[in-house]
């Protein structure tokens, strides 16, 4: 159904239309609706609030044609004034496919229909999911949920989702936003954001972006994901869930999570108030063998057990309020707090060493990710229409008291069944003489504290007028726009080491409650458990300690600095609606950044001993002019064919940019940062062939090449320094490197089958990917780090008469984790594939009960260096499980 009204009076010559596209049943706001004028090359697609503008319509009678995957077609004869607005609301009944089956039944047809509308209208490529279908999947975080995005593969911590790379691409080569704004960095280390620390339910939508628009910030080779919160839509919201949940590992019901959402609009819709909060406690851990090789010998091995206690508690709001048709004003905020308390016991073999170790690795960590926006966007006469925002965020990273615990067992011989020709990775063992835990006695305790914080202050304008007479057919917009950024982040590091006054053996400090006698008990090793340290006893010991029985190592003042960073940028576009099938989306962004660093220089004389820290200081200067263009072709209602060219850049990590530097002389070694170092910039092409369905599903396949510049490497070089030839370690810009991949993607309904089997659906993506570099000191060609050959994802869901059931199998394959000084020493993060379960039954309109069943096939995180049976890491979780409730009015 349409409904017309006159709204306000515009510049004589020309009318425009605007509304809004709900779903007639739930009152929801229908996300990338086509709305077009026959006869004409106006179009436009709805926004997140199904809000939709034709500018610069000629007066006259036309048809409007309003499209939407999943819904019915309305079409409604109008009359356009010159001078006036006309405002429209439409309201599209969801279409029906069988006799029973309607595509807002159920929550994955909901999400899906959103997700692919907003991708198929979008001007550039981009994948979208929404929060309905994030719902679909067990992903509990933001990384998760991402992670089934085509062409998209995650690192993990403790068997959760951690960081995100796309199309083969390390983290630092892609952006993380939230409400379009670049998200700080809680590490001081690097620039890629820990998305663990943003739960799942507190999203409405992730918007993945492979292919930039000039309007876009630059920086993200690979992709941009933009984490978009909630905001009040037109009907009321009021959700809550609640749940408990069994890990295998700890054997533990100590799992829980609730979240709610509560959210209305008031005065007609004019204005919109939404909160929500989510707040998780987990009870998890994990098991693991680590080693190290030394010319293919075992030089160090290690059994872990870990504890872990985990607290994710977020809170986000939006309130907006609508001007006038043509004008409203949006605040929104988000804060997430992630506590991670990890009680880690190690045994550690050392044969260059004759010594076993046992070690406690006790500490609290907590990352805070908190931003602001404020967002204004204004139509005024003849279309031309302005939006601003002033944005704020801040992260910070706080562990104020790892206390490393270490007792030690001496003159121990060892025979281990390691060689540089043979080894069993199934049956790694040192092979000690003796193992008598008893007599260990304590060598030190190294109290460890840091503290980072990235602060983030953000001021955009854009302007976005159409070009031509009032008497044309054709959609022509310019835009342009300017951006300025400013970044405060600053670390400080402090390393502490306490040494016994008397000699205190391992069972003084024994856990008498600690339990690991299922430690790795299916693996075929065989490894024996082992004693643990109690924390309190640790740490009532260290407390206890003189002044004169602690000292300070002052290596950690080359971790501490302080980094100010700013961003200028400026960008024209230009958008030609060329006939009512093609787009032309063309324009170049100039962004300009400065940076200074302040890092420490550390000091160590021929003799090994800490001579100074002293302050050193750096900085540059770099600008880049980084021009796009885009083509989008229809060749009907439903297929698409998108191609495009953008050049875009990523920064080099903080610390790479710190100049600090570690001399040790005695051993003529020289480590240090790089303030010179240049952004890696990257041409990039795109080409992508779509067809979406009326039953809400897709089937897209295409093909992308990246070529990079200035990649950034880890350097050892020899330079003379005083007279002397030092070793030195730094990062610096090396050869560039070049990605090619291909993407195929296929999601569908399955209505078409006869009887029951018409509730199944298929989501099924792959991308791979081929990378070419050279890296330092090295003949032959190498990959990229973060390169994954092949990523993939399967669900089958089956959904019928509220009931709802998803399996799903994500998959990715090794790449590169750390380049080594030799293609030997290179680290890779192996294969992974990981089976996930979600069951959920509608019990009234407005309840579900739902179970989700994780890493079903105990999945391990494993690296290997060189070869695949030299791991260096592998970590089992078994599997965990969640059962609960959600309500939805």
């Amino acid at each position: 159904m349409i409904t017309a009204v006159p709204g306000s009076v515009l510049a004589q010559g020309a009318g425009s239309v605007s509304g809004t596209v709900t779903d007639a049943v739930s009152g929801a706001p229908l996300v990338g609706a086509d709305i077009a004028l026959d006869g004409t090359s106006l179009l436009a697609a709805t926004d997140r609030a199904g809000s939709f503008r034709l500018a610069a319509v000629p007066a006259g009678q036309y048809s409007l044609l309003v499209t939407y995957l999943g819904h019915k077609t309305e079409r409604a004869d109008v009359t356009v004034t010159s001078g006036q607005t006309l405002v429209v609301e439409v309201k599209l009944a969801p279409a029906n496919f069988s006799e029973s089956v309607s595509v807002t039944a159920e929550p994955i047809a909901e999400g899906q229909a959103r997700a692919l509308n907003q991708q198929r209208t979008a001007p550039n490529i981009v994948n979208v999911v929404s929060a309905d279908q994030i719902g679909a999947f067990p992903d509990p975080n933001a990384a998760e949920a991402a992670s089934r995005i085509p062409g998209i593969s995650i690192t993990r911590d403790q068997g959760e989702g951690r960081y995100v790379l796309i199309r083969g691409t390390e983290p630092r080569l892609n952006s993380m936003l939230i409400d379009g704004e670049r998200i700080p960095a809680p590490e001081g280390d690097v620039r890629q954001i820990q998305l663990d620390a943003v739960p799942a339910d507190q999203l409405q939508s992730i918007e993945v972006t492979k292919a930039l628009t000039p309007d876009m910030d630059a920086d993200a080779i690979g992709g941009a994901v933009n984490l978009v919160t909630k905001q009040a839509v037109g009907r009321p919201t009021l959700l809550f869930s609640a749940s408990g949940g069994y890990n295998a590992l700890q054997e533990s019901g100590d799992q829980r999570l609730f979240t709610a959402t509560a959210g209305r609009r008031f005065e007609a819709g004019r204005f919109g108030l939404l909160a929500g909060f989510s707040s998780s406690a987990l009870h998890r851990g994990s098991e693991n063998f680590e080693a190290e090789y030394i010319d293919g010998y075992l030089g160090d091995f290690e059994l872990r057990d870990y504890q872990i206690d985990r607290d994710r508690n977020g809170f986000n709001a939006s309130a907006d309020v609508r001007l006038s048709p043509n004008s409203a004003l949006t605040l929104k905020g988000i804060w997430n707090r992630f506590n991670d308390y990890e009680v880690n016991n190690r045994k550690r073999y050392r044969p260059p060493n004759s010594r076993i170790e046992h070690v406690l690795k006790n500490r609290n960590q907590s990352d805070t990710i908190q931003s602001m926006a404020a967002i204004g966007s204004h139509a005024a006469a003849r279309g031309t229409t302005a939006d601003y925002r002033l944005s704020w965020a801040q992260s910070e990273e706080d562990q104020p008291d790892r206390l490393d615990t270490i007792f030690r067992q001496s003159k121990i011989s060892f025979s281990p069944n390691v060689s540089p020709t043979f080894i069993d990775p199934l049956n790694i063992q040192p092979n000690s003489s003796r193992d008598e835990p008893a007599t260990a006695s304590l060598n030190s305790q190294v109290l460890q504290a840091f503290n980072t914080k990235d602060r983030d202050l953000a001021g955009a304008l854009n302007v976005r007028m159409p070009v031509g007479s009032a008497s044309g057919s054709r959609s022509t917009f310019v835009k342009f726009g300017v951006k300025v950024k400013g970044k405060d982040k600053e670390r400080r590091f402090d390393e502490t080491v306490g040494s016994p006054a008397l000699a205190i053996l391992f069972p003084q400090f024994e856990d008498k409650g600690f339990d690991n006698s299922r430690f790795l008990e299916f693996f075929p090793a065989g490894y024996e458990p082992f004693p643990g340290i109690a924390p309190s006893i640790a740490r009532d010991h260290y407390n206890g300690l003189p002044a004169d029985r602690k000292e300070r190592d002052p290596e950690s003042d080359a971790s501490a600095y302080n980094a100010t960073e700013q961003v200028w940028a400026a960008y024209a576009q230009a958008e030609l609606q060329l006939g009512p099938r093609l787009l032309l989306l063309t324009g170049a962004r100039y962004e300009s950044t400065n940076v200074d660093y302040t890092g420490n220089q550390v000091l160590y004389d021929d003799g090994g001993d800490w001579v100074s820290t002293q302050p050193v200081s750096g900085g540059d200067t770099h600008g880049f002019l980084l021009p796009g263009f885009h083509v989008k072709f229809a060749i009907d209602d439903a297929t698409n064919v998108r191609a495009a060219y953008s050049r875009t850049l990523a920064r080099p990590d903080y610390y790479d940019l710190v100049p600090y530097r570690i001399v040790a002389e005695e051993d003529l070694e020289i480590t240090r940062g790089n303030p010179n170092l240049k952004p890696t910039t990257a041409d990039n092409l795109d080409f992508l062939v779509e067809h979406y369905f009326t039953s809400v599903g897709v089937l897209s396949g295409g093909v992308f090449y990246k070529s990079l510049h200035d990649y950034i490497f880890p350097f050892v070089v020899n330079e003379e320094v005083s007279g002397d030839i030092f070793r030195i370690t730094e990062p610096r810009n090396g050869e560039g490197a070049s990605l090619f991949g291909m993407e195929l993607a296929f999601q569908n309904k399955l209505h078409f089958l006869p009887g029951f089997l018409n509730g199944l659906g298929v989501y099924a993506n792959y991308t791979y990917t081929h990378s070419s570099t050279n890296l330092p000191d090295r003949t032959a060609e190498s990959t990229l780090p973060g390169q994954s050959p092949h990523v993939g994802n399967l669900a089958v869901s089956y959904e019928k008469a509220g009931f709802s059931f998803r399996t799903a199998w994500s998959f990715h394959g090794k790449y590169v984790d750390t380049v080594g000084e030799t293609e030997a020493d290179d680290v890779y993060y192996d294969d992974h594939v990981q089976i996930d379960i979600n069951a959920s039954q509608r019990l009234t309109k407005n309840i579900r009960v739902y179970a989700d069943f994780l890493n079903l096939t105990n999945a391990p995180l494993r690296y290997f260096e060189g070869t695949w049976d030299r791991p260096i890491q592998e970590e089992y979780y078994r599997w965990w499980m969640m059962v609960g409730v959600k309500l939805s009015f």
